[in-house]
């Protein structure tokens, strides 16, 4: 895989970025030393993107790592967190930030073809289950009555074939 953003995923980030942006320039740090750990995890979100890495290492969890491209959904989150915090201090926000709910399947066209191959297996699956579960619908639908009738037909020949 690659670092392969979608136009979607590259709006978003430049979004986020240009919100991180105004909300340093009010000061965040300084003002707000309790989201410490959402700001230092936004520097190594950003600098991860810009340097078109796959993976990053968030700060409050070393050794761990966070695919980017997929984790864009929660940097959003995480800047309407800082936001809403800001406003009771003072800091205007510049509105809804759009994608907060962002499918992380469509934010690479790597995850985009992966996630319609699912789609095309899972597809494929529903329709292997309907086939194997129509012999069974059908012998479902046969009234009891035929069934014992062609049972008893059945047996009849066996009989007569056994006799002869």
């Amino acid at each position: 895989m690659s670092f392969d953003p979608t136009p979607e995923a590259k709006d978003l980030f430049a979004t986020l970025d240009k919100r991180w942006q105004a909300l340093f320039a009010w000061g965040v740090e300084a003002k707000m030393p309790g989201q410490k750990l959402s700001i230092a995890d936004w520097k190594a979100y950003r600098a991860a993107w810009l340097a078109q890495q796959e993976e990053y290492e968030p700060p409050d969890m070393p050794g761990s790592t966070l695919s980017v491209l997929p984790s864009i959904g929660a940097e959003s989150n995480q800047l309407a967190s800082v936001e809403r915090d800001a406003t009771s201090k003072g800091y205007a926000t510049q509105g809804a930030i759009p994608g907060s709910n962002i499918d992380v399947t469509q934010t690479s066209e790597s995850t985009r073809t992966a996630a319609e191959i699912d789609a095309a297996a899972k597809a494929a699956e529903e329709a292997a289950k309907k086939a194997a579960e129509a012999p069974a619908s059908v012998w479902a639908a046969i009234p009891w009555y035929w069934k014992v009738g062609g049972a008893a037909v059945g047996v009849a020949i066996v009989v007569g074939a056994v006799r002869r």
